[in-house]
């Protein structure tokens, strides 16, 4: 094992894909939310998540971008209640919460980096209480960059006053993982995949770093 492995100091984990999910009924809650089903859906789903994207890095309130956007698709003024019954419908995996709440008594720096527009990320800090789950919260609309961008991972790496070498990064997307690697931060992939074993298998990957819990 490297000295680098040895000298972990603080862990990152993405949120969705990793200790959360979207619940799986999306189509379902749309239709309830705008009163109809859009078609063809996957043409929708595109449209939002485009007109979501620079809500990502804060440079425009997601509500206001996707006003003109449901307005094309026949359901004007329904933003901000497509934004509560889209993204703030989450699964969180209670073991995995449990698995970090085990390191952080350990005395192992936790925090959460994830790509979020800011009322998804209000609902997980308070909502689902990840501001007590977790010693930072690294959210992309308030770092104001958003992963795979090298100046995410530097904003943390300064934030924790940590050099990136010390900072092992997990994340279910390769190119998150690579944009890390790239600033010098450890990072893996780890796909949680809605398995039930899927806390073993992190144990495992941070049982690589030499992190004891």
């Amino acid at each position: 094992m490297s000295d680098g492995r040895r000298t972990i100091r603080a862990i990152l984990l993405d949120a969705d894909g990793v200790i959360q999910h979207a619940t799986d009924d999306l189509d379902t809650r749309v239709e309830a939310t705008l009163g109809f089903r859009p078609e063809p859906f996957e043409d929708f789903i595109r449209d939002v998540f485009t007109a979501e994207r620079p809500s990502l890095t804060g440079a425009q309130d997601v509500v206001e971008a996707l006003e003109p956007v449901l307005e094309r698709w026949g359901a004007p003024g329904k933003a901000a209640e497509l934004v509560r019954g889209w993204w703030c419908s989450i699964d969180v995996d209670a073991r995995i919460l449990s698995l970090v709440a085990e390191l952080r008594a350990a005395g192992h720096l936790c925090a959460l980096a994830t790509n979020q527009q800011e009322h998804r990320a209000a609902h997980m800090s308070r909502v689902l209480g990840y501001d007590g789950c977790f010693d930072h919260s690294f959210y992309s609309c308030r770092v104001g960059h958003a992963k795979p961008d090298a100046r995410y991972f530097e904003v943390i790496a300064e934030t924790l006053q940590l050099p990136p070498q010390q900072l092992l990064f997990l994340d279910d997307h390769e190119r998150n993982v690579e944009g890390a690697q790239g600033v010098g931060l450890h990072a893996e992939r780890f796909v949680h995949g809605r398995r039930p074993d899927a806390v073993d298998d992190l144990r495992s990957l941070l049982q690589r770093f030499d992190i004891a819990i």
